[in-house]
């Protein structure tokens, strides 16, 4: 992968504020391209985050970090995941459960949650509780900002609350969202070059899988699984200083590697990043919104039952 010149997004937040709806657009249009691709080859990636998400010299977005990925299909069907991994703030409400999910309407739900952070730089759930946050999550408790509503469309917010529904069978599929008509409203589609990458995904995805030997009970995708050195409990505890930094606060050429087409860049030019400059954002306005540029739980362990 290219070095990605201008962070992660969630550093990218922290320094610019919420990103308007039409640079957003066009990063979720590429975001759901890149997870389309994975869940046709019938990978999940099970950890999208921010911190995931890597925005290239030219304002291209790319997908990050593979240590949870995994296949879940086997013999033609679905399999359930029963290990709980990733960050407690972007676990879906089956995942906080605790009890088996499908990885593929779990990535969607952390979409729906990065989306909403993009729009609004703060999350849409401040609880730390398992508990908590999941009775939260399932009475659809949260909100867009009130200041920020009158600069969304109606596309936008109904297809956040799409993806974050809470009962998994009724939560959009990435082909949904690919497919909505608030990206066919704006003109986003498919190159010729994703489509053929697409294409090429359906064809050998059968051949791609024949050469795994899945685990029916859960298998991590060979050769990614380095990279995390330590696993930790994911509590309420270990994931309280994330919440705490969330709540205590365009045409460019298009990347070599992608043909997705741009964003437009930030309309404040002279402010890039360097490695001279502080990558946490300590104002008062980042320590309102919740976020912060502390790392979420890496994690892969056994959640507690909580229903």
């Amino acid at each position: 992968m290219r070095y990605a010149e201008n962070g992660d997004l969630l550093e990218y937040v922290l320094r610019k504020g919420e990103i308007k709806e039409s640079v957003a657009r066009v990063w979720l249009y590429q975001l759901c391209l890149a997870i389309q691709y994975l869940h046709v080859l019938e990978i999940a990636h099970r950890d999208i985050k921010c911190e995931n998400i890597l925005i290239s010299t030219n304002y291209n977005i790319k997908l990050a970090d593979f240590g949870f990925a995994r296949f879940v299909a086997l013999n033609g069907r679905q399999i359930m995941s029963t290990t709980y991994c990733g960050s407690l703030i972007y676990a879906s409400p089956e995942i906080l459960k605790g009890k088996p999910y499908y990885p593929k309407c779990s990535d969607i739900w952390s979409l729906g949650i990065v989306t909403y952070i993009m729009l609004n730089k703060t999350m849409p759930f401040s609880e730390t509780n398992t508990r908590a946050l999941y009775k939260l999550q399932m009475e659809r408790q949260w909100n867009f900002r009130r200041k920020i509503i009158p600069t969304l469309t109606q596309g936008v917010m109904s297809l956040v609350h799409k993806m974050l529904e809470p009962n998994y069978k009724a939560r959009v599929t990435v082909d949904d969202v690919v497919d909505d008509k608030y990206f066919k409203e704006y003109g986003l589609e498919m190159t010729e070059t994703e489509k053929m990458a697409l294409n090429y995904a359906n064809k050998h995805k059968q051949s791609l899988q024949s050469q795994k030997k899945v685990n029916v009970s859960d298998t991590l995708i060979t050769g990614m699984e380095t990279g995390h050195e330590a696993f930790y409990s994911t509590t309420a505890v270990t994931t309280e200083s994330v919440i705490a930094g969330l709540q205590n606060k365009t045409t460019t050429t298009p990347d070599k590697t992608t043909g997705t087409q741009p964003a437009q860049p930030p309309q404040q030019p002279e402010e890039t990043f360097n490695e001279t400059e502080p990558k946490a954002d300590t104002t008062a306005e980042a320590k309102e919104s919740g976020l912060s540029k502390e790392r979420g739980i890496d994690a892969e362990t056994n959640l507690p039952t909580i229903v």
